[in-house]
């Protein structure tokens, strides 16, 4: 069998791997298993809380075999002379789901709290900070709370820190991670719900290349079900694939929402938002289910040799955030 390189690459901005963050935080976080809305609050007394190493799970620095919710708090402070605007928090990744606090006030999350419960284990965690929450030259608290089904727990990998950022498009829905996969071609694979369990689950996280000199003409699909949050029910949606492709067709719960075919343009929602190199793709508002599951399905092609999904990132922002972005 032909096995196409199976790559996807997600780039949240154009971050070099080498970049180094301009504050760097604690090796040593205070840690709290339970759970309690106070712990995101700067004026919680934490001090009996345990430190702990990060990134590591928390099975490896103290507290083996414990599954359920738990917090994490470090301060930093932010230098006088350090512009506030586009300043990102990177927390690698957690497993399985995290809420993250600024000063009491939150700013970002990835999965979904029980009961219904959906991991994000092996997404990437870069939240932006806004510039009206952060006070110069002062202590800044930032709070985590994490909820872990089972296995590892916490903040498991790097890097953490704070980064300048100027480049980066704000993702609302980070639609890296898990995805579906299968070769070969069908109508019905755009469907919300399919028997999909014997497709391949791979990570989308890295350069994924469909080409094959064998099979030029492959095709395959991706799936992802993925929440959309009713804060953003007001907002008009855009999903963003990456880099531009001669071959897409992108589903959203089963309704063909662009393609892009030897050239052609997106559809006419979309065509406003296509000046950067990136591809956007309208959502209409009636197709969403907020709070719920909705599912992602993209059919891609590689009719020649530059025909794959390439440098960009994959998620699901707003209009105003792209439009901003693209007048930069």
């Amino acid at each position: 069998m032909i096995k196409p390189f199976l790559y996807l690459f997600l780039s949240l901005g154009l971050i070099q791997e080498n970049q180094q963050p301009i504050i760097k935080l604690a090796s040593q976080w205070r840690f709290e298993i339970g759970d309690k809305p106070v712990f995101a609050l700067p004026d919680h007394d934490d001090s009996n809380w345990t430190f702990i190493k990060v990134p590591a799970p928390w099975e490896n620095v103290g507290f083996p075999g414990y599954d359920g919710y738990a917090w994490y708090r470090t301060w930093f402070q932010v230098p006088e002379d350090i512009k506030l605007e586009d300043l990102y928090l990177k927390l690698g990744r957690i497993d399985d789901v995290d809420e993250v606090y600024l000063n009491g006030e939150k700013i970002g999350f990835s999965g979904q709290f029980p009961p219904n419960y959906k991991t994000a284990w092996d997404q990437v965690r870069i939240y932006k900070l806004p510039a009206n929450l952060l006070k110069p030259a002062e202590n800044n608290l930032i709070a985590i709370r994490i909820y872990d089904y089972h296995i590892s727990g916490g903040i498991y990998e790097g890097p953490l820190g704070i980064y300048y950022m100027p480049h980066e498009l704000e993702l609302k829905v980070d639609c890296s991670g898990k995805w579906k996969f299968s070769r070969g071609d069908s109508s019905h694979w755009r469907n919300t719900i399919i028997l999909d369990n014997a497709w391949e689950q791979i990570t989308v996280s890295k350069e994924m290349d469909l080409k094959s000199k064998q099979s030029p003409d492959e095709v395959a699909w991706y799936r992802k079900q993925i929440l959309i949050p009713s804060r953003l029910a007001n907002r008009k949606l855009v999903f963003i694939t990456g880099q531009k492709t001669e071959c897409e067709k992108v589903y959203f719960n089963g309704e063909l929402i662009s393609a892009v075919l030897e050239g052609q343009k997106a559809n006419k929602a979309s065509q406003n938002l296509n000046a950067s190199p990136w591809q956007y793709f309208a959502i209409p508002p009636d197709l969403i289910q907020y709070d719920k599951l909705n599912t992602l399905a993209l059919r891609i092609c590689t009719p020649s040799h530059n025909g794959s999904i390439l440098t960009g990132p994959i998620g699901i922002t707003t209009e105003e955030i792209v439009q901003k972005y693209s007048q930069r």
